[in-house]
């Protein structure tokens, strides 16, 4: 088996340069703004109790006691691998790379209005997908596994409706298209 190596920049780059507020943001996680803090639901003990510290990119949760970075965040909102983490980070880490050291525009290579569309759309773009993501149903764990032929049942109701919100999510990333 052998095993992606990750670079130490690229890890970097990925804890650091995407803000965490977004990262927040583009989950999909539950926020309240004030005009003193930026508070977001934990992922874990689902309290507000949090805040975020933008110079060190981190968000705090004081109920748990518990950092995130962005890669955290992501973990533990999707409840995925460290890997998979970094796979859905790394396309928004080009973006906020262009954003942050843009190519002066040349007169010979103009920005098409549909290219400034999907600048100025990917992060709503990003979120309606995450919310069209989020209302999936959880994923039974394995205690729960079907037992009966009645819990198949159950099973299959599932997956129809996992595959009918995944053929609409599949239509509507062909027209962003």
């Amino acid at each position: 088996m052998t095993r992606k190596r990750l670079g130490q920049k690229l890890l970097h780059a990925l804890r650091n340069d995407i803000p965490i507020r977004f990262v927040i943001e583009t989950l999909g996680i539950n926020v309240q703004k004030n005009a003193d803090r930026f508070r977001f639901q934990c992922p874990l003990c689902r309290n507000f109790d949090t805040n975020i510290l933008t110079s060190e990119n981190l968000a705090r949760c004081f109920d748990c006691r518990k950092n995130f970075n962005p890669i955290d965040m992501v973990k533990e909102v999707y409840s995925v691998s460290f890997l998979d983490s970094v796979a859905f980070l790394e396309p928004l880490l080009e973006k906020f790379s262009r954003a942050n050291h843009p190519k002066p525009a040349s007169p010979h290579s103009p920005v098409s209005p549909n290219d400034q569309f999907l600048q100025k759309n990917d992060t709503a773009r990003m979120t309606h997908i995450n919310s069209i993501l989020k209302s999936l149903p959880i994923l039974p764990n394995k205690s729960s596994l079907p037992t009966k032929k009645a819990d198949l049942n159950t099973i299959l109701e599932y997956i129809q409706s996992l595959e009918q919100k995944l053929q609409e999510l599949m239509l509507q990333v062909k027209e962003i298209k």
